[in-house]
């Protein structure tokens, strides 16, 4: 197991999504996504995970997310959705 250290942005407006996320963000990108929204919030969070991958997956899961987007560098590519059985009710 490897230890990620996931840097990102979370929206609050309902408190379920991590809509910004990405290992090693530059704090200006981040400072700009928190700037232009007011509902935008940055966090640092550490997973254990075999990969990358499963890295952003175990962050949602952890989070409680609804999905998780990977934004460096290129365009926003989403890399975990919530499964459709585990929403809330």
């Amino acid at each position: 197991m490897t230890e990620y250290t996931m840097d990102g942005v979370w929206e609050d407006g309902n408190g379920l999504n991590v809509e910004y996320v990405g290992v090693d963000l530059s704090e200006a990108m981040i400072e700009g996504v928190v700037a232009g929204n007011r509902d935008h919030n940055a966090f640092t969070h550490l997973v254990e995970a075999e990969s990358e991958p499963e890295a952003f997956r175990a962050l949602g899961q952890e989070l409680d997310a609804n999905s998780v987007w990977d934004c460096r560098d290129r365009e926003p590519e989403q890399v975990y959705m919530r499964p459709e059985d585990e929403d809330d009710a």
